[in-house]
Parts: structure tokens; sequence; C-alpha cells
């Protein structure tokens, strides 16, 4: 996020995959000389930011189907680390929310017993 207006971004990619813009940002596709995919955006004023998710029908092995760069009029841009994580169904989702919730009450129950062995020891 930066302090300036950003003008004609450019953000280059091998191959591009689906994809989603957030928040809702008009956006053109163009193809390179090179066969890859260019995503240009005309501005993005200071201290914002464009959020790009990429929906991949099988988990990306390969470089390709990241991002190659981001720049604009002014230069490149900063890349920013990502982690492609797995989406889990709901119901591994809950299960995972339900022992979180029951470690909180197990930790909770013993900071209690030791407190309480403590104060009548």
């Amino acid at each position: 996020m930066g302090k300036a207006k950003a003008e004609e971004i450019e953000v280059y990619h091998n191959a591009l995959p689906f994809y989603n813009v957030f928040p809702d940002t008009q956006c053109r596709v163009e193809d390179t000389q090179h066969g890859g995919k260019v995503m240009k955006f005309d501005s993005l004023l200071p201290k914002s930011s464009i959020i790009i998710s990429y929906f991949y029908v099988v988990a990306p092995n390969m470089p390709n189907f990241l991002p190659q760069y981001v720049k604009s009029k002014e230069g490149y841009a900063k890349e920013i680390q990502t982690i492609n994580t797995p989406i889990f169904p709901k119901w591994i989702q809950f299960l995972a929310g339900i022992l979180m919730a029951l470690g909180v009450v197990f930790i909770l129950n013993l900071i209690y017993e030791l407190i309480k062995l403590f104060i009548s020891s």
C-alpha cells in the first residue's frame, strides 16, 4: 500500500487460471508476446490495495500459475509472499472448531485447578 496513486498497473502471468478481484475493480486481460497473460488496472488510490484470488482445479506445482511480477507506470511493485492453502470441507472446519473450543476449556480448567491447589496449600 503505497502513499501515492499508482497508474497503469500490470500483473504478469505465464498462465492465468480462473481468478477473482476484490474489491470489484475494472480489469482488462491481454495476451503478451510470449504467450502469457497480463491483467491491467487503470489506477490504484493511495493506501489501497487489490486482492487477486486464484482458483485452481488442481494445486499448482509449477511457478507458471503464480504471478511473475507486478509493475506500474511508476516502477515495479514490492513482492508479497503468498501461500497456497486448500479449503477444507465444512465438517472438517466444524470439527476443528469444536476441538479448539475443548482445548480452551481444558486449559482454563487446568489453570483454575492449579490456582486452587496453590491457594489451599
